[in-house]
């Protein structure tokens, strides 16, 4: 697990701090405290699911993995998305939400900004919907 945690420390960099770490080509967002780990992956894959869905998204795809949910070929901007949920005894200290694309960051702060408001929404307890 350490390695998990250390590894997700040298991909987000120390920008961190200040609550958005901005670059060419991505932006990453602290989303705070997520729970238990299943609570933290099911609410990524809602949020992500939420958003393919709300914004007609047809063409993305919606994948999970050991500790990240991701969408792929997301609009605008054709983006990847990212939520990682890095666990510690069993809990997510800081769950982590990362867009990436080759186009213009107004659209990654779009795609952030909806996504937000999207894992508001969820909620711990909220039940899946795609």
């Amino acid at each position: 697990m350490r390695g998990t945690l250390v590894f997700a420390a040298a991909i987000l960099g120390a920008g961190l701090h200040a609550g958005d770490a901005r670059a060419v080509g991505f932006l990453t967002h602290d989303l705070g405290a997520a729970g238990s780990y299943e609570d933290c992956i099911a609410r990524a894959e809602r949020t992500l699911n939420a958003y393919v869905a709300r914004y007609r998204n047809t063409g993305s795809e919606v994948v999970t993995s050991d500790w990240t949910s991701s969408a792929f070929m997301v609009d605008p901007g054709d983006a990847d998305v990212n939520i990682a949920c890095p666990y510690r005894n069993f809990q997510v200290e800081v769950a982590l939400i990362t867009v990436h694309s080759r186009g213009d960051e107004a659209e990654r702060e779009t795609i952030l900004d909806r996504l937000l408001q999207l894992w508001d929404d969820q909620g711990q307890s909220a039940p899946l919907r795609k």
